[in-house]
């Protein structure tokens, strides 16, 4: 029986522009082949775990990337990457927050969870927050699933995770939880459906 709901952030409740400008700056079109470049780079699994600071952050990523304007304008750039809040899942995660336990996990660093705190209003809602710079582990490593499901006390299988990457969802389920990969905001009517199926005939599935 579900009990605990766990979102990543990026795709899912954050918009984000981040894969688009990549694309832009890279020439490659694919979008699962942007994210693999993305979190191929050093500089940004430093970064992600809390490694390196800010600064060094963007001088390594303006060199990543060749970008040719300075550092100050590469930081405003990549603050905005974290866009906007996907209003239908936030409204999601207010109604989820009245039937189950709710948290976020998520591949961030600081300069966009300052920047989440500045766009994503949460006074009405109790979340658990594992932010991989904070934790020092990223998705999809197992070690990372592991801190969280013994973090939050909670056995695997009573755990919905819902990530947009393949490689998460399929790392959560090979750790033994419940997991939804993410696509368009039609998927939470169809998340909806299925924990109200599970509640109903009392079964557990995972879901990729």
């Amino acid at each position: 029986m579900i009990k605990y709901i766990l979102f990543d952030l990026g795709g899912v409740i954050i918009n984000l522009t981040v894969f688009d400008r990549l694309s832009e700056i890279t020439g490659i079109e694919d979008r699962q082949e942007v994210i693999n470049y993305w979190t191929s780079l050093k500089s940004v699994a430093d970064y992600e775990t809390g490694k390196i600071s800010d600064a060094d952050f963007l001088r390594q990523l303006k060199k990543d990337l060749g970008y040719s304007r300075s550092e100050r304008e590469l930081h405003e750039e990549f603050r905005l990457w974290c866009h906007s809040v996907n209003i239908q899942a936030h409204n999601f995660t207010i109604e989820m927050s009245g039937q189950y336990r709710i948290g976020i996990f998520s591949n961030t660093n600081p300069i966009h969870h300052k920047r989440l705190n500045e766009i994503w209003n949460t006074e009405n809602l109790q979340i658990d927050e594992f932010m991989s710079y904070q934790i020092g582990l990223m998705k999809p490593n197992n070690e990372a699933f592991e801190y969280v499901v013994r973090k939050l006390g909670i056995a695997k299988n009573e755990i919905l995770f819902i990530d947009d990457s393949q490689k998460n969802v399929e790392s959560a389920v090979r750790n033994g939880l419940n997991a939804y990969l993410f696509k368009n905001n039609e998927d939470l009517e169809i998340i909806k459906n299925l924990l109200y199926q599970q509640k109903k005939f009392g079964e557990t599935n995972t879901t990729v």
